[in-house]
């Protein structure tokens, strides 16, 4: 992908911005292959890959050791994170029901509606 949006033209008119189109890309499809393996849209790894991770490109010194040791402590700790992340949210999801409404809206509701609506969005 980024090879074709060079070949476009893209490079000329910015050079990061095939690099910028590949990053979002990925990062989308990534994103898009655990919304539907989880069955729910939790966008940790869009934030850390196409976020963080796409400004990490742009840090000078990637040949340094300064570079290597950050690029590992990024994939060290990222990995965690959104391990721990898509954990935490999947076992919430699991064992703690959704409310039907917010308490803001839920207020708004309050008297408001026929026999159904009282029950559903009950405050009691």
């Amino acid at each position: 992908m980024f090879q074709d949006a060079c070949e476009l033209g893209l490079g000329k008119i910015w050079r990061p911005l095939p690099t910028t189109l590949v990053f979002l890309v990925s990062s989308l499809f990534h994103e898009y292959i655990l919304c539907f393996s989880f069955n729910f849209f939790f966008p940790v790894l869009l934030t850390f890959f196409g976020g963080v991770g796409f400004a990490l490109v742009f840090i000078k010194g990637s040949k340094t050791a300064f570079g290597n040791i950050l690029m590992w402590m990024s994939l060290i700790s990222g990995t965690g994170t959104i391990t721990t992340f898509y954990t935490m949210e999947y076992y919430a999801r699991l064992n703690c029901p959704p409310s039907p409404v917010s308490a803001p809206t839920s207020n708004l509701l309050k008297g408001v509606g026929t026999k159904y609506t009282s029950k559903v969005f009950s405050l009691d």
